[in-house]
């Protein structure tokens, strides 16, 4: 009785550490640790292969799907996939690193952050090299082919809802996933 009572409070003890399962080890997500940056988010950047996202990636990364031309890979550590708000990676049908959705709780390397005010952004960034509309509201870009891109999605108030960082079409959260 006294090892089934110590067999069930280590579970309890475990559960309530968030201890991980099937081989997901637990911890916290990355954001902490890691920025986001014109063309990257800590070590991954935009363009680099496969073996080497997988060699540098903070996370266990698994690939939760796929589209004509794309590959999508995302922290194996999150309960679903496509984990909204967790590290997110797309690549292209080369095995090329398109783009980085970092987890929602990730800033930039000058503050930025979902939740950020238009204002905000501006006075970190001041003028965007693009801005527009697409499929989910308006956005703003800011970097260049040389230093990569750096992309923010903005709800009807004007505050950050999504950050992207990659190629210009990605950063401008335009479908990059064509097959062609």
């Amino acid at each position: 009785m006294r090892a089934l009572l110590a067999a069930a409070g280590l579970a309890v003890i475990c559960v309530a550490a968030g201890c991980g399962s099937a081989g997901t080890p637990p911890g916290p997500a990355p954001s902490a640790q890691l920025t986001i940056g014109f063309g990257g988010y800590g070590p991954l950047r935009a363009g680099m292969t496969r073996a080497e996202l997988l060699a540098a990636t903070p996370v266990p990364l698994e690939q939760y799907g796929d589209a004509p031309g794309c590959a999508f890979l995302a922290d194996a550590r999150a309960a679903g996939r496509n984990p909204y708000g967790e590290l997110q990676v797309t690549l292209d049908d080369r095995g090329r690193v398109l783009g980085i959705d970092p987890p929602s709780a990730a800033r930039t390397d000058r503050g930025v952050a979902v939740g950020s005010s238009d204002e905000q952004l501006r006075d970190a960034y001041a003028d965007p090299a693009e801005q527009g509309t697409n499929e989910s509201g308006r956005y703003l870009v800011y970097g260049s082919a040389a230093q990569g891109w750096l992309g923010f999605g903005l709800d009807e108030a004007g505050n950050v809802v999504e950050i992207r960082t990659g190629t210009k079409d990605f950063a401008s959260g335009f479908e990059v996933c064509s097959g062609e």
